[in-house]
């Protein structure tokens, strides 16, 4: 009898110390009651399939006490029918909720998920959408040390915050969007030492708060694809505001109360009267690449055609090039630009050596970094071209000198500004440059054979634009620049003779550009003058063309060439060309 009594006392320790064990639930159709008439009470799993629900009119949809537990919605939670009646209710630490499906709450304080405790963890990728006065979305209420990490949706049409951190070190980051109401903020950080970092959306209807914070210190970090929409606001205590959304977006963020406000790009920046603002280098940073464009396109339509012995002669070409964003190089913008041009030329001189006067048109249209600006220009130059008549040993010598002028029009479009009601605002500029340039040549042809000949050559050209200052509205101006080129470049191919009247042609290039004069350019944002460097300054471009000619017998002759074009900063391209030569 003892030893029976020994053993039951045995057991009932054993069974009284051991620890409960985990339960998982799992609900893949429709339930009405919290938990679906489960508890969750620490270390315990509920997922809801992509095929389950819970609609409770009548409380709360998962309710979870405890340490460890996880949550998972794949489908969706709707709660109705009182206050506090809320999706998702979780005490203590360690806890995971992971929402990939829908929530959906409507009345007072039925807030979307609601933590109370340490160390936990929400991820949503699904969406959150809560409509009854201080029905915030996502709530840290008490403890610390609590992660958010919002990809997919938020939208609250009552008076709910977004995203609620009441406490402190907890970690936010947003690469969804929210959307919140005109008395209420998109993420409200109050207590110390919150952080959160954006890249997705942040929307308040007018009057509302895209960032709100109080007591501190708080901190907010805007990456690129940030999008604000509202007031930054600072109720009292530390706050700062971290920017690096990208060396190529210009933006205009209005704070409220006290701000730090660091550009992380390294950029210059201004912030003065709560305003922080900073423009991309733009146009300034790559007027040195269109500069060389244009005189590439001058140099190659005249070399193609200046020196013959027809009565005059027309040359239009077109190409389109664009320059990939570098890493290993930031202050380069990407750019996408098109242009297209005509020249004319028409002898005034002919004999031991023959001298030309040229017309040209060019017109190029330049997108920066996806629209962040984009810039429009329209050049005419005139000059003349002294052509030497070839030597013996197969050598020509050519030299020309133009001048002229470029208007430009241009308009950033996508300004950030979080007081925008689409969170960007634009800005636009006219301006103008007087240009001149000059270059020489020496042409060199051989014959190899009856039907094939090597034709080469080396060119050097020197460019200068004085551009005149100009105003991106009131609170930016940019100083008058003046900025020269030089660019040397060598070529050789074999021209084929198929026939009298036809030949075929093709032809490998390199060039390389320096610039000598206007390396860096200066603006004044809100009354702060800065100097920017232009970015890198030399680039060698490599080229190989294709073509054909067709002498007409009535007097008229015809070429065509098509090239691509590479550059060993990124910069690929292409380019045709239709010569038209005559004697009357």
């Amino acid at each position: 009898m003892r030893h029976t009594n020994f053993l039951c006392l045995a057991v009932s320790i054993a069974l009284i110390s051991a620890p409960s064990l985990a339960d998982d639930f799992t609900i893949n159709s429709a339930a009405t009651s919290t938990n679906d008439g489960n508890t969750l009470d620490g270390s315990d799993t509920l997922t809801v399939t992509g095929s389950g629900s819970i609609t409770n009119t009548g409380g709360k949809a998962i309710l979870a006490t405890g340490d460890g537990n996880t949550i998972t919605v794949n489908g969706s939670l709707s709660t109705s029918g009182g206050q506090g009646y809320q999706a998702i209710v979780s005490s203590g630490a360690n806890n995971t909720t992971v929402v990939g499906g829908t929530i959906t709450t409507s009345d007072k304080t039925g807030f979307g998920i609601n933590h109370t405790g340490a160390n936990n963890t929400i991820t949503v990728s699904g969406s959150i959408e809560t409509a009854g006065e201080s029905a915030h979305a996502i709530y840290n209420l008490v403890g610390s040390s609590n992660t958010v990490t919002l990809s997919g949706s938020i939208v609250t049409t009552g008076s709910g915050y977004g995203i609620v951190n009441q406490s402190d070190n907890n970690t936010t980051t947003v690469t969804g969007s929210i959307v919140v109401g005109s008395t209420v903020g998109a993420l409200y950080a109050i207590g110390a030492n919150n952080t959160a970092t954006i890249s997705g959306s942040l929307k308040a209807a007018s009057g509302g708060y895209a960032l709100r914070t109080a007591t501190g210190p708080n901190s907010f970090t805007l990456q690129e694809g940030a999008l604000l929409i509202g007031r930054i606001s600072a109720v009292s205590g530390d706050a700062t505001l971290n920017i690096d959304v990208g060396r190529d977006t210009s933006y205009i963020y209005t704070t409220e109360g006290t701000w730090t406000v660091n550009d992380l790009d390294g950029r210059s920046f201004t912030y003065s009267g709560n305003v922080a603002s900073s423009l991309s280098g733009g146009n300034s940073e790559t007027a040195d690449e269109m500069l060389f464009d244009s005189t590439r396109s001058l140099h190659a339509s005249i070399s193609r055609s200046a020196g013959s012995d027809k009565s005059g002669w027309v040359d239009v070409y077109s190409h389109s090039s664009e320059r990939a964003a570098n890493t290993a190089q930031p202050n380069m913008l990407p750019y996408k630009a098109n242009a297209s041009g005509l020249s004319i030329g028409v002898p005034v001189l002919s004999g031991t050596r023959s001298l030309e006067v040229v017309i040209n048109s060019h017109r190029a249209a330049l997108n920066i970094a996806e629209d962040s600006q984009k810039l429009d220009g329209q050049s005419t130059k005139i000059g003349v071209v002294l052509t030497q008549p070839p030597t013996a040993s197969g050598w020509q010598l050519a030299a020309s000198g133009f001048v002229g002028r470029t208007s430009y029009d241009g308009t950033r479009g996508e300004v950030l500004d979080n007081l925008s009601e689409t969170g960007m605002t634009s800005l636009s500029s006219e301006f103008s440059s007087a240009d001149a340039v000059v270059a020489v040549s020496a042409q060199y042809s051989a014959e190899l054979s009856k039907t094939t000949r090597f034709e080469g050559g080396v060119e050097g050209s020197y460019a200068y634009q004085d551009i005149a200052a100009y105003n991106e509205s009131s609170n930016f101006s940019w100083a008058a620049r003046k900025l020269a080129q030089s660019a040397g470049g060598v070529s050789a191919g074999v021209v084929y003779q198929s026939s009298e009247a036809l030949s075929y042609s093709f032809r490998l290039g390199a060039q390389r550009r320096t610039v000598v004069q206007g390396a860096q350019t200066s603006y004044t944002n809100y009354g702060t003058a800065y100097t920017l460097d232009a970015g890198l300054t030399s680039e060698t471009y490599y080229d190989a063309e294709v073509g054909l000619a067709y002498q007409n017998g009535d007097g008229m002759d015809i070429s065509a060439g098509l090239s691509g074009i590479s550059s060993d900063l990124k910069t690929t391209g292409f380019a045709a060309h239709l010569k038209l030569n005559w004697t009357f």
